[in-house]
């Protein structure tokens, strides 16, 4: 895998050293670069992970992916859906052709009245947190992995803030009752799985709000078990 860090930390970098084999009991190859080029990468049909430091990095990424196939899709987990202004991702992305119907988000439990009205007028599919605990994760990995299935290609955005601060408390905006680490776990086994999968972000990691590399470490062990 190739991993691509346009962080100003090296912190998740080093704690990829950390780890061994995968919970497969695979080893984890990797090639990583500061700032390099992320649609030569994904051209060359290298799996291509992306670390960055704000969500907004994911716009210039996903256009990026988004005119190498004619059928791409993006499948984002996140707590808030990121579209109050024309600048935030689901808006640039859709005014820049990405397929409405191509969007999928995961994970989101707040938002406001602005960007309740744009999901609900754009027709994005979503899934929320309640619906996670009401129809459980098993039910909802294999609706979204149905979705994906469709796409020539796919690319994965995590904001680490989809998951619980509990887990993952060094990011720039916590909100109560997200993902477990280990839910975000069982969701990314599963889309491995997908043959389309050809590049994943991980984004809003801020390291001088970890502890004890509680995040870094977190965000280096998805970046292992997806690779």
């Amino acid at each position: 895998m190739k991993i691509i860090n346009l962080s100003k930390s090296e912190k998740i970098i080093n704690c990829l050293n950390e780890f061994h084999l995968t919970e497969e009991g695979m080893l984890p190859i990797f090639d990583i670069e500061n700032n390099a080029d992320v649609k030569e990468s994904i051209n060359n049909n290298e799996k291509t992970a992306i670390i960055g430091d704000s969500h907004l990095n994911s716009i210039r990424t996903i256009k990026e992916f988004y005119l190498l196939f004619k059928n791409p899709g993006v499948v984002i987990f996140d707590a808030h859906p990121d579209c109050e202004n024309e600048s935030d991702i689901l808006p640039s992305l859709i005014k820049n052709g990405f397929k409405k119907e191509n969007i999928v988000l995961v994970g989101l439990r707040s938002w406001k009245k602005e960007e309740y009205s744009f999901i609900k007028e754009n027709k994005i599919r979503f899934f929320d947190m309640r619906k996670l605990a009401e129809y459980g994760k098993g039910d909802l990995i294999e609706t979204v992995m149905e979705t994906a299935r469709k796409f020539d290609a796919f690319y994965l955005s995590i904001d680490l803030d989809v998951l619980d601060p509990a887990f993952a408390p060094a990011v720039s905006c916590k909100e109560p009752g997200g993902l477990t680490s280990r839910e975000l776990l069982f969701f990314l086994h599963k889309l491995k799985l997908l043959k389309n999968l050809k590049a994943i972000d991980i984004m809003e990691f801020n390291e001088e709000k970890d502890r004890d590399d509680i995040t870094a470490k977190l965000a280096a062990k998805l970046i292992v078990e997806i690779s």
